[in-house]
């Protein structure tokens, strides 16, 4: 436990202007693996409260949105990983997947609590994923602005496409039939 503090320490105390380079050595890939089971688990609790007392019909409609949106938390990470590995950043890929982890779940608090107010979310959840990518890139793999915004336009539309997938799947064709 004090090993997983000390890399939460490290990520979210590191400030790449400040001259001193990233230790990331202190963050492993157990740190960043239970940063992404903590975002997947709040998600899976998020739909299995939805579920409860839910007719049946609905579970199906609930299980094809749990596939749509699992494809769309993991794009994230696979941006980050494609462009850690493009450009050479490996080594600090597990910090930046622990810093991706920390932003990703205080995006699902904020989208959870505030989606009474906001309505139709999706919108400012995409923008928020694409700024997430963004400080990931430029904070934690220390590439130019260029890169992140780049990485950041590209999870942007890998999510939209991840949600394309719903036209797969039986709830997707229903809505097309109904349509």
């Amino acid at each position: 436990m004090r090993g997983f503090l000390a890399a939460l320490r490290t990520v979210m105390t590191y400030r790449p202007r400040s001259g001193v380079p990233l230790d990331a050595g202190r963050v492993t890939w157990a740190h960043a693996i239970i940063g992404m089971v903590a975002v997947f688990g709040l998600q899976a609790i998020l739909l299995a409260v939805q579920a409860i007392g839910a007719p049946a019909e609905m579970i199906a409609t609930l299980r094809d949105f749990a596939v749509v949106i699992v494809l769309s938390l993991a794009v994230p990470y696979l941006v980050i990983t494609g462009i850690g590995a493009l450009f050479g950043k490996a080594a600090n890929l597990p910090a930046a997947f622990l810093f991706l982890s920390i932003l990703l779940l205080l995006m699902l608090l904020f989208v959870t609590a505030f989606s009474q107010f906001l309505g139709n979310s999706g919108a400012a959840t995409l923008g928020i994923v694409a700024f997430i990518v963004f400080y990931t890139v430029r904070h934690m793999l220390t590439l130019s602005i260029w890169t992140a915004i780049l990485g950041g336009l590209i999870a942007a539309a890998l999510t939209v496409a991840a949600g394309f997938v719903l036209i797969a799947l039986p709830t997707g064709q229903a809505m097309l039939a109904a349509a």
